[in-house]
């Protein structure tokens, strides 16, 4: 199993062009500002606004492989062509999740499953060899009583993948382990909802869990679906309660306040997207549609745009990304704190310093390489996790699972 994986970063400064012609809303900044696809299509005036891009039900597994050992993955494929073409940035969501599964999934025994669920890992590598963040497990946090977020129960999946020994999520890390032999350079990222209010304890929990266990996840994915009644306060004590418990990057994966109030949907754009947008663990944000009647919520009342006119949540959003370019030293996807050239594969015996994310000075190493320097850093007394490693004016972002 891969222990370090050195190259999921950009330098500051640099920039995720849109359409031809227009700039997204986040141009430039520290961090990306996404969005989905819209009635299972890439608008065409999806560059205008965003830098990145989800399919939102066209790479889940259900969507893929109705029928078992046929694989259409056009609409998945659309989407991340877009990112391809046009610059941005490319989610792969999800592997593993107990909804929009086959439905012929839920008559294999757990040998079944678990060849079901390897085919299924692999059919997606062999299309998208070079993913760079995938949703590698959704929706699995514990509800009591043998439940969990999603309907996980319905199938072998938990048992096929190891099962839940007292809570212990072995499936999870499971997941992600197979996650990384097929991707070693990817962002893997666990993806949950609620996990600002009702299961947050329990969101971190898992995370926590599997961390310990070894899976190599990288980032914890906040769906932020359920803050259109939250207080101000108790949204940022949140925020910042889940970072200091996993200590880990955060990512907002499917962001949206669904209603038809426009004041209040514009007041909680202005009270979350900044706190969010200048949290320096957050390395980007995508928005779970922006087309009014054509989202998930009640009516779509989520979307941005209604009848071809900016809402005023919309409105503010323009005028706050104009101005405002955001913090972000995770060391993914334009990282300011590091502005110097990448290291070099190998630059022969030298000195490396190894910093925190919050750039206190850890420890120091002397090494003949980079495969020297990964061997020494393993066999130290740091934790797993991220670290910015600087050596001869260049600097990298390093996350060590052990």
């Amino acid at each position: 199993m891969r222990t370090i994986h050195l190259s999921f970063f950009l330098l500051s400064g640099a920039l995720l062009s849109g359409t031809a012609g227009a700039a997204p809303l986040a141009n430039g900044a520290s961090k990306f500002l996404g969005n989905i696809t819209t009635n299972g299509a890439v608008r065409s005036d999806f560059g205008t606004y965003w830098n990145q891009i989800t399919a939102e039900n066209e790479c889940k597994w259900g969507s893929i492989e109705g029928r078992e050992g046929t694989y259409n993955f056009t609409g998945c494929k659309n989407a991340y062509n877009w990112a391809k073409n046009n610059g941005g940035r490319f989610k792969f969501h999800a592997l593993v999740w107990g909804g929009q599964y086959p439905s012929w999934l839920e008559s294999k025994d757990q040998a079944g499953t678990l060849t079901a669920i390897t085919k299924w890992f692999d059919a997606v590598k062999r299309e998208f060899p070079d993913l760079e963040q995938i949703d590698v497990v959704n929706e699995a946090i514990r509800t009591g009583n043998n439940q969990y977020h999603s309907n996980y129960p319905k199938t072998k999946i938990i048992q096929a993948l190891g099962g839940d020994n007292n809570g212990d999520y072995k499936f999870v890390t499971t997941a992600f382990k197979m996650a990384r032999e097929r991707w070693p350079k990817a962002i893997l990222i666990y993806n949950d909802y609620n996990t600002f209010r009702w299961q947050i304890n329990e969101g971190i929990d898992l995370v926590k869990r599997i961390k310990a266990a070894g899976a190599p996840v990288d980032a914890y994915g906040q769906q932020a679906h359920d803050l259109t009644d939250m207080n101000v306060n108790d949204f940022k004590a949140a925020l910042k309660k889940i970072h200091d418990a996993v200590q880990m990057p955060l990512v907002i994966t499917e962001y949206d306040i669904g209603t038809d109030n426009d004041a209040l949907q514009k007041q909680r754009y202005e009270e979350q997207i900044p706190e969010f947008w200048n949290a320096e663990y957050v390395y980007g944000i995508t928005l779970w549609g922006y087309i009014y009647g054509s989202t998930w919520t009640t009516n779509g009342n989520s979307g941005l745009i209604k009848n071809n006119v900016d809402r005023p949540a919309m409105t503010w959003l323009k005028q706050y990304m104009a101005s405002n370019k955001g913090k972000n030293t995770t060391g993914i996807f334009g990282v300011s704190s590091l502005s110097e050239p990448k290291l070099a594969v190998s630059e022969g015996p030298q000195d490396f310093e190894v910093f925190n994310l919050k750039g206190t000075r850890l420890s120091s190493f002397h090494a003949n390489d980079l495969s020297d320097l990964r061997s020494q850093m393993r066999s130290s007394s740091l934790n797993s996790g991220l670290y910015v490693v600087k050596g001869k004016g260049a600097s990298e972002l390093v996350n060590i699972n052990k």
